[in-house]
């Protein structure tokens, strides 16, 4: 299947090549090497996912599927790999054809052959202890000899570059590694197509990198199929060939990446993510016959053509208007030489750790998986008892403070809801942390109707928390830690596998928590939503604190930020392009950059 890594590979993809194409009227012609007919599916519980779905993907292509969570990505994806209906049941009709097999008719482990599938958490998928053995387990059911497991083994290893790894436990890889791993299994049976399922909404930025980037190096180089259900549009920009929009089941837009994603009406009416130079191209008013390239270094040409030279030096500080303004309140959190290491272990996963935190600030902290910032902020909610250094919430020291009494001032909302519920409905759920706190039945009364009211749940206060959505599951571990009252609120990577109305809704609460008077420290890979809504920013990588400043002046320390694997936002990368052009520093949303450029714009040179 692979070029360039044995005879036999290639020669076996010559022939798998050959047997798919077809003549008519003299001319070769692929056929497509998956083929969906009026392919329509409804769960057992009555649920309409999929609605008279046709599509058709070449060999060789890259294709992306985009929509809103709910909106049917995840079950074309179990189609195309015969899961459904194979292993999970439904009302269906429709033809889907995957490698000239129909997926109605042969068993998951035949489709298996030709279809490799990557799912959104990679731990799902391990279950071997060390990487070879890992990789090895797929090819050993298959019963292929030892020697050619061997071979296949180094071929996978290499094309997803875990060759230095090899030796590791599985537990020992980082989130990106372990979805490489992921990936490195599959390739070891040499499929034809590879699927994605959301593969990298649970990684930091280095993670995410590294999937797309190997999922297009097998794309490219090696002339796999892949198609990959994401709401990493700027990727899918950058790498993708064609792009389907799907909303209830239907598929409302398809073509390049080029086109569909300037269909911004549609995409707002969906819930699907329009990039911001897209936002900023139509706000300009820039001629349609021309549109703003999609990519950054291409934009920042065409913008440069039509603005007017500048005659003065640019300033290098901030613009009045812009500078974050230092609070003067009480101390919040005050963290001093704070240092953790693992019982078992010799290096600090954190290591003199100083900062402080005034009262009502809004704080975010980023960094790459393993920097530190979950073990910092279990030592913050007293799970973790430091190793040295100090911690003091409302200059309360926390040594001799049991987590219930800490709970009292500080609120952890943790990434996955999933682990903080477990009653049997949303208002008990809300009630069990007040019954702990010992309040009478009428303050409890009155802190869940407000709980309730403030993350919009009341119309689902009856219902069994996990029949709601992922992302109402969130609110409702907001609403019960929001009951509690505490001062402080921690979200701990809260967006993990939203889409992007859940982003936003989530983040939105956030802030209307802050403005309520709340301290809220936001922990995040989405540096879109850190530049939006952040007052400050700390910076952590490999335990340490990189960087604590306004958030204006954090996404100008290029080299820590890339120390830590965080890359600007494709619109604060532009206007840093454009910063010898006139642009002023600290410029982070597309309302700001289009105010920056249009006082630059020659108004008789339309771009």
């Amino acid at each position: 299947m692979f070029d360039g890594l044995s005879p036999t590979a290639g020669i076996l993809k010559e022939l798998i090549a050959s047997a798919k194409r077809i003549t008519i009227d003299g001319e070769q012609m692929k056929e497509a090497i998956i083929q969906i007919e009026h392919l329509n599916f409804t769960y057992p519980g009555g649920q309409k996912a999929l609605n008279d779905i046709n599509l058709k993907v070449d060999e060789s292509e890259y294709l992306a599927i985009v929509g809103a969570n709910g909106a049917g990505k995840t079950t074309l994806c179990l189609h195309i790999n015969g899961i459904i209906p194979n292993v999970i049941g439904g009302r269906l009709s429709g033809s889907v054809r995957v490698s000239g097999l129909d997926t109605f008719e042969h068993h998951v482990y035949e489709i298996a052959q030709y279809v490799g599938l990557v799912l959104q958490d990679p731990e799902s998928q391990l279950f071997s202890a060390d990487v070879r053995s890992e990789i090895a387990f797929a090819a050993e059911n298959r019963g292929i000899p030892r020697e050619d497991i061997l071979e296949r083994m180094q071929e996978a290893l290499k094309i997803v570059r875990l060759e230095h790894l090899a030796d590791y436990l599985s537990e020992e890889l980082s989130g990106g590694q372990k979805q490489r791993l992921a990936i490195a299994a599959n390739l070891v049976v040499r499929p034809s197509i590879l699927v994605a399922d959301e593969p990298t909404s649970q990684l930091d930025p280095i993670g995410k990198e590294e999937v797309f980037a190997t999922l297009d190096e097998l794309n490219r180089k090696h002339g796999m199929t892949v198609v990959i259900a994401s709401h990493d549009v700027d990727e899918i920009v950058r790498y993708a060939h064609r792009v389907i929009v799907l909303d209830q089941g239907n598929i409302i837009l398809e073509g390049s990446p080029d086109q569909v994603f300037r269909e911004i009406e549609t995409l707002d009416r969906v819930y699907v993510h329009v990039p911001d130079i897209v936002r900023l191209g139509k706000m300009l008013n820039i001629n349609q016959d021309k549109p703003l390239s999609l990519k950054v270094d291409e934009a920042a040409e065409q913008i440069r053509s039509v603005i007017r030279p500048t005659p003065f030096p640019v300033s290098e500080t901030l613009p009045a208007a812009t500078v974050q303004a230092v609070s003067r309140n009480e101390p919040s959190v005050t963290v001093q030489n704070l240092t953790y290491i693992y019982p078992g272990t010799k290096d600090p996963a954190i290591k003199d750790i100083n900062f402080e935190i005034p009262k009502g600030q809004f704080v975010a902290m980023i960094g790459q998986n393993g920097a530190g910032k979950t073990t910092l902020v279990k030592c913050l909610v007293g799970l973790f008892i430091p190793t040295t250094g100090e911690i003091r919430l409302n200059n309360q020291d926390l040594k001799g403070k049991s987590v219930r009494e800490i709970a009292r001032v500080i609120g952890l909302i943790l990434q996955n809801p999933d682990t903080q519920l477990f009653t049997m409905s949303v208002e008990e759920e809300i009630r069990f942390g007040l019954l702990n706190l010992q309040l009478d039945e009428k303050e409890i009364d009155e802190r869940v109707e407000e709980a309730l009211t403030i993350t919009g749940l009341s119309n689902y206060r009856h219902l069994y928390p996990f029949k709601l959505s992922l992302g109402d599951r969130r609110k409702v571990a907001v609403a019960a830690i929001v009951a509690m009252r505490p001062e402080i609120l921690i979200f701990d990577e809260p967006l993990t596998g939203q889409d992007y109305k859940g982003r936003y809704e989530l983040t939105n609460l956030a802030k209307q928590l802050h403005e309520a008077g709340h301290t809220v420290i936001l922990i995040s890979h989405d540096m879109e939503l850190v530049a939006q809504y952040s007052e400050r920013t700390l910076v952590l990588g490999q335990g340490q604190l990189l960087l604590d400043a306004p958030t204006r002046e954090v996404f100008d320390h290029l080299d820590v930020l890339r120390s830590t694997y965080i890359e600007p936002p494709e619109i604060i990368r532009l206007a840093q392009l454009l910063r010898p052009n006139g642009l002023a520093k600290g410029l982070l949303n597309v309302q700001e950059v289009v105010e920056a450029i249009s006082s630059l714009i020659v108004q008789t040179h339309p771009l």
